[in-house]
């Protein structure tokens, strides 16, 4: 993926509950929030962390869920370590989560850029802790 991308555009990849009291189990790996070429990690309703990233592509973002903390990533093509972040606040007990992706008008708005914008998801995968639940 390309970054950055389009002013106006964000693109989030997060677990979601829509049954949950522990702001709906919300893990986000998130980009162009503010409008720049950052990444954000965050545990809703917590701190986060914003990560400069020059723009790359074949990159791979993460996250680990443990009970007691959440631990993001962000890889080179080559697999090398670009940036992470671990948190021990606010970790979300597992529950009927699900995984999902958004490509999103911040604020409804036009983006500033005429330009059509494109992601394009490789590949996916998820591993429950400790097996299937």
């Amino acid at each position: 993926m390309r970054l950055p991308l389009s002013q106006g555009i964000t693109l989030g990849f997060f677990t979601w509950d829509v049954q949950s009291g522990e702001p709906n189990r919300e893990i986000d790996i998130e980009f162009g929030v503010e409008n720049d070429p950052t990444i954000t990690f965050t545990v809703a309703g917590n701190p986060h962390e914003r990560l400069d990233l020059l723009p790359l592509s074949n990159t791979t973002y993460s996250f680990e869920w443990f009970p007691d903390k959440v631990v993001f990533e962000a890889r080179n093509s080559a697999g090398n370590l670009i940036g992470s972040w671990t948190t021990t606040v606010g970790i979300p007990a597992p529950g009927n989560e699900k995984v999902r992706m958004n490509l999103w008008l911040k604020n409804g708005k036009d983006p500033v850029s005429p330009d059509e914008t494109n992601v394009v998801v490789t590949d996916f995968s998820f591993s429950p802790l400790g097996g299937t639940r």
